[in-house]
């Protein structure tokens, strides 16, 4: 027998075997099939499926899906108000808890002093004047420091600490700054000259703000 008829014998390398498969016994063709893989990538293509990340597209740094991640601002998740981070529906103050630290801020403090001058100036008129340039004095100073220094800087006087509540501007969603407090607080004169209705403003307004809330620009929210 010739050794062209033994089945066993394998034939030389690169011989009778179709151009680009591996062989047996041989050196196989780089990258089978005829052609070369490219260098670190899958299915003969880098980054997997045709392109570099994916799908085609390149993925946004940090993100997923290809998008970028959108950054959240103001308080919580606030949703969109022509374009400005508003607090929504739920997280807005009613007007009792407006109204109680109203109370506790302004109402209270100015009937108590004014008591005080009464009865002072009933038992002796210089007495009750010197009582009442102190007790003024001291009122204003409270009120600058409660109002305007604390509440522009925190969102928070007493008050509103102890209804749980905080002043923000509607844009920003952040405190709105001892000077625009200041304003603000002017700016509730418009709600007191037409009969006090300005101050009942929340009461059914949507975003639940007082006419000087519309001229500033704030709204007030809940903390807790």
């Amino acid at each position: 027998m010739s050794n062209n008829d033994n089945p066993w014998e394998q034939p030389p390398s690169g011989e009778g075997e179709p151009s680009g498969y591996p062989q047996y016994g041989g050196q196989p063709n780089q990258g089978g099939y005829g052609q070369p893989p490219a260098q670190g990538g899958d299915y003969g293509q880098q980054g997997g499926y045709g392109q570099q990340g994916g799908y085609g597209q390149p993925p946004a740094q940090g993100s997923e899906y290809g998008q970028a991640p959108v950054q959240g601002g103001g308080y919580g998740s606030p949703q969109q108000y022509g374009g400005a981070p508003l607090a929504t529906q739920s997280g807005l103050s009613g007007w009792g808890k407006r109204a109680g630290g109203l109370l506790i801020d302004v109402i209270v403090p100015g009937f108590v002093v004014y008591i005080v001058v009464i009865v002072a100036s009933a038992i002796n008129g210089k007495l009750g004047l010197l009582v009442g340039l102190i007790l003024y004095l001291g009122l204003l100073a409270f009120h600058i420091w409660n109002r305007w220094l604390n509440g522009g800087r925190t969102g928070q006087t007493l008050g509103r600490k102890q209804f749980g509540t905080k002043l923000i501007g509607e844009e920003t969603g952040q405190p709105i700054g001892p000077l625009t407090a200041f304003v603000r607080d002017i700016a509730h004169l418009v709600d007191t000259v037409i009969c006090y209705i300005g101050w009942l403003f929340p009461l059914w307004d949507t975003k639940r703000q007082t006419l000087a809330d519309k001229i500033m620009k704030t709204v007030v929210i809940d903390v807790r």
